[in-house]
């Protein structure tokens, strides 16, 4: 699934403004991210 960029920059400058972050993990999705 491809993302609108303008939605990607939204949710980054939003985090950034209040000094959160995102991480991923990857292991044995072949790539593929799943919720938890």
């Amino acid at each position: 699934m491809k993302f609108q960029q303008n939605l990607l920059d939204y949710i980054s400058t939003s985090l950034l403004t209040i000094g959160e972050t995102v991480s991923v993990a990857e292991s044995v999705t072949s790539g593929l991210l799943q919720p938890r």
